[in-house]
């Protein structure tokens, strides 16, 4: 059931608010060209299961490095619908640029 909740996550391409908030101040050192996200806990429901995923930015400039992250929780329901719940960021010390 994973593997459906993240294949349907990948497909939605579901970018909310509050991320592009959070990793917004990356956009001053370089672009951030899609996102990278990773299940990192899932409990059962009745009608599905309750995901944490784990989203980092892919950033466009190849000598960039990044730390930030936010932790999104889902809900994916067994029909094939996703909701999305709650999020926070963990603190992070930011971009790492490399030359």
């Amino acid at each position: 059931m994973q593997t459906a909740a993240a294949r349907l996550l990948e497909k939605l391409d579901f970018v909310p608010t509050h991320r592009v908030d959070t990793f917004r101040h990356l956009t001053e050192h370089t672009t951030i060209s899609g996102w990278s996200g990773r299940i990192t806990g899932s409990k059962p429901t009745v009608d599905g299961m309750i995901l944490e995923v784990k989203v980092s930015s892919q950033l466009g400039y190849s000598g960039a490095a990044s730390d930030v992250k936010t932790i999104e929780t889902y809900h994916y329901i067994k029909n094939g619908r996703i909701e999305h719940l709650d999020w926070f960021a963990p603190r992070s010390s930011g971009i790492t640029v490399v030359n």
